[in-house]
């Protein structure tokens, strides 16, 4: 994303909607380092079965948006992605799907911003 954007969950499922609610108001009220508005955009997320579900943890390389989905449904996905698109015109949006990475823990970026030790 941009310097100036802001990317968070849009969720009716407590306590994530609270904290991510907080976020907005929390970049609402400051000004980026040029003195502007951050632009937020709200992506969905839910909560289900003990795992939260959200498109945010993402990675963003060489540009490309590497984007988790999740085969309960469909429909945030197309929303995902479609936010993605819009977000960033100017990069590719690759899918990978998450079902398990997420239900341990994690998607996308937390299974990539480390590499172990052997």
């Amino acid at each position: 994303l941009s310097d100036d954007t802001i990317l968070i969950t849009e969720t009716k499922d407590e306590p994530f909607k609270t904290a991510c609610d907080k976020a907005v108001e929390y970049f609402k009220s400051i000004k980026t380092s040029d003195g502007k508005e951050y632009k937020i955009v709200r992506i969905p997320g839910w909560y289900q079965d003990g795992t939260w579900y959200t498109y945010t943890n993402s990675l963003i390389i060489n540009n490309v948006a590497i984007v988790p989905v999740y085969s309960l449904n469909e429909y945030a996905n197309k929303i995902a992605v479609d936010v993605y698109i819009k977000a960033m015109p100017s990069i590719k949006v690759k899918t990978i799907f998450s079902d398990y990475s997420i239900s341990s823990g994690g998607s996308i970026h937390c299974v990539t911003q480390q590499i172990h030790k052997p």
